[in-house]
């Protein structure tokens, strides 16, 4: 009888998976990087890259979009262009920007929105002092198209490869 329950108890579940839906495919869109939308994010760089070497708090907050997020190493997140706008007046009086250099590694589009990857250099000096630091970081920004057609940034992170001081 035992053997008849399990023979039964088989063809249940056979016929359970034979008339289960097939599993859906699922299909993977390949990102739609363009030329234009690559060259635009690179123009986004090169402009963040000259406000900071020009210390513009302003013109640098407007690169980002009204809710964008900063999340910069050993501080705590920036919510928001007001907010992002003031901590970069703070950051420019606290110190001069002497060296800042931004290379992109990776540009990856998908419709309205993108990421880019890559590394940061830069030469600070605190106000106040002749003893300058140099500092360079990893970084991945995810931007998203403007209703223009222009792109901002929406989330910026960077994490540090310089080696933590002693203390």
């Amino acid at each position: 009888m035992k053997l008849l329950s399990s023979a039964v108890l088989l063809l249940v579940v056979l016929a359970f998976v034979a008339c289960a839906p097939a599993a859906e495919e699922v299909v993977v869109e390949e990102p739609d990087t363009t030329e234009a939308d690559v060259a635009a994010i690179e123009g986004l760089v090169d402009e963040l890259v000259r406000v900071a070497l020009a210390g513009d708090a302003e013109a640098f907050a407007a690169l980002y979009a009204d809710d964008a997020i900063m999340m910069a190493p050993e501080s705590p997140d920036v919510v928001g262009i007001e907010a992002l706008r003031s901590w970069m007046e703070e950051g420019f009086a606290a110190f001069s920007v002497d060296a800042f250099d931004m290379v992109s590694e990776e540009t990856v589009v998908s419709g309205d929105w993108a990421y880019d990857r890559g590394t940061i250099t830069e030469t600070l000096t605190p106000t106040g002092s002749e003893e300058s630091m140099a500092l360079a970081f990893r970084y991945m920004m995810v931007l998203q198209r403007q209703a223009a057609g222009s792109w901002k940034i929406a989330r910026f992170i960077a994490n540090s490869n310089t080696p933590p001081l002693e203390q």
